[in-house]
């Protein structure tokens, strides 16, 4: 039996016209997904009795949001994938904690944080000291300020990161608010596609790289959106919302990808390093057709926003060219010789993402 084509749909639901993907139809397959790699047998195993019976116990609805955290997610992905280790001394802090929030157990012997990083349990209950950041969107989307996670750099060594003062976290947190409030007000479509995709964002400032505001996500994260010095004074609404829906596309395609083929043929490949049309910045084969996408999907948010006039059009414009910029030569063209390394899906999207770009002035 054929897998199914979600690639299909994705150059038109990038245009922000409707959702010609069922996004929720994906995300359903994606929990079903995760559900079984957790109740395989051998997961089970490498998990051990202990970690595996706590997630057992919790109750339906708190397990599917446990097991949909990114850094559950990437345990069990990893697992699959690579038939690595679990870090089962993490994976039974997370446990620890589920349990302590859904009530199933009361003092803690050491205080721990929830799987998305948005609360430290404390050991008993009368500890009012609990470091608990309200959510983006209840039930929904998590923000970490306060957690010591750490974030991989897919192949390459980890950054320093740091926590944002308390101020500059509230600051930040207001602009994401704001620019959530834009797209539900202006672009549903948009919307619904961050809302279906991030369960978790967190932000950091990088002392190594202290006025560079950029944003991360990682294919085995599924969900994860890493926000990098967004307290900086030239970081607006405007960047948030960019930040938001760029992340959010690549969490979509990280699931396509999980459920259906990967993009490229040999997941070796991906140390295959070319050039960013967009940034400029050295990247991998995989995030480089990734980046097509997400840059389709950029160039039409800020054309829909500026119809919609949801955001000063002066800034909507310059985002809305640097994406276009990057489509001033054929992205195919660009990576010739590795076109056999390549799935026929992701030929056949990004041919027709240069088509439709070349009909809105891009040669």
């Amino acid at each position: 039996m054929s897998t199914p084509n979600t690639l299909l749909g994705i150059v038109d639901l990038l245009r922000w016209e409707g959702d010609t993907v069922n996004i929720n139809g994906l995300c359903e397959r994606f929990d079903d997904h995760i559900d079984c790699l957790f109740n395989a047998k051998e997961f089970a195993e490498a998990a051990g009795r202990s970690v595996f019976s706590g997630i057992k116990m919790l109750p339906d609805r708190e397990r599917q949001k446990f097991l949909r955290a990114p850094q559950v997610v990437s345990q069990l992905i990893k697992w699959r994938r690579h038939r690595l280790g679990l870090d089962l001394r993490y994976l039974s802090e997370l446990v620890l904690a589920e349990l302590a929030q859904s009530g199933i157990i009361k003092d803690l012997p050491v205080r721990v944080w929830s799987s998305r990083g948005d609360i430290q349990l404390p050991t008993v209950e009368r500890d009012e000291d609990n470091q608990a950041t309200p959510w983006l969107i209840d039930g929904e989307i998590a923000i970490d300020d306060k957690s010591p996670q750490m974030f991989p750099y897919d192949g390459t060594a980890q950054k320093l990161l740091l926590l944002l003062d308390d101020e500059d976290s509230a600051r930040v947190r207001q602009m994401l608010a704001a620019a959530l409030e834009v797209l539900s007000k202006a672009l549903r479509p948009t919307f619904h596609l961050v809302k279906s995709f991030l369960r978790q964002i967190s932000i950091r400032l990088e002392p190594g790289a202290p006025t560079i505001f950029n944003s991360s996500s990682f294919s085995q994260y599924v969900g994860l959106a890493l926000l990098i010095n967004p307290h900086l004074k030239g970081v607006d609404v405007p960047n948030l919302t960019e930040a938001l829906v760029h992340e959010s596309i690549h969490s979509m395609l990280f699931m396509i990808e999980e459920l259906e083929e990967p993009f490229l043929l040999d997941r070796a490949s991906a140390r295959i390093l070319v050039r960013s049309p967009w940034s400029g910045n050295i990247i991998n084969l995989n995030a480089y057709l990734h980046a097509c996408l997400v840059w389709y999907g950029l160039f039409w948010l800020w054309t829909r926003l500026i119809e919609t006039k949801a955001l000063p059009e002066h800034r909507c414009t310059v985002f809305r060219e640097r994406a276009r910029s990057g489509f001033a030569h054929r992205q195919l063209s660009s990576i010739s010789q590795h076109l056999p390394l390549l799935s026929r899906r992701i030929i056949g999207v990004v041919e027709t993402v240069e088509a439709t770009m070349q009909q809105h002035g891009c040669h």
